[in-house]
């Protein structure tokens, strides 16, 4: 049995930001989590900050296909260090990181080099506080100062 080459000749269309809005959110829209921790990927909470942050990207008002690396990183760690903020947080951990998670999942729709930057940065954010937090448990201290394994300073 041969097989045909067809040769394409008309344009495939190609879905902006409008399009992309209109896609209701499914989990199988995000990107591959494996660099993220399974515990982590699986807690409830994550699932709904995925969910949430997904559908929060195309609720901004700014045009936000533009973004420069450095941008997409900063958001990541505002993101993800909201848990951090003093005076308590109103969502478990596992939401903040789904939340960048999903927000990153619906930026690399227009930019996936910078979305991959930030998904690495999220994974390297989401082990340190991890080994923080499990020091913390352990030693009963936390560190007046951490960078993590990105070269970020984390305020803790």
């Amino acid at each position: 049995m041969a097989l045909d080459m067809v040769r394409v000749t008309d344009a495939l269309p190609v879905l902006s930001a409008v399009a992309w809005e209109d896609v209701p959110y499914t989990p199988e829209l995000l990107l591959d989590a494996s660099s993220l921790p399974v515990v982590l990927v699986n807690d409830a909470a994550f699932a709904l900050g995925c969910e949430n942050g997904y559908d929060g990207y195309f609720e901004c008002d700014k045009e936000l296909s533009l973004l420069s690396s450095t941008d997409v990183l900063t958001a990541v760690h505002g993101n993800v260090l909201g848990f951090l903020a003093p005076g308590g947080t109103s969502q478990p951990f596992p939401w903040y990181a789904g939340f960048s998670f999903g927000w990153l999942s619906a930026f690399a729709k227009y930019q996936p080099a910078e979305a991959e930057k930030g998904v690495q940065v999220l994974s390297s954010l989401v082990s340190t506080i991890q080994r923080c937090n499990y020091t913390q448990g352990v030693y009963g201290c936390r560190a007046g100062r951490m960078v993590g394994t990105d070269g970020w300073p984390l305020d803790m």
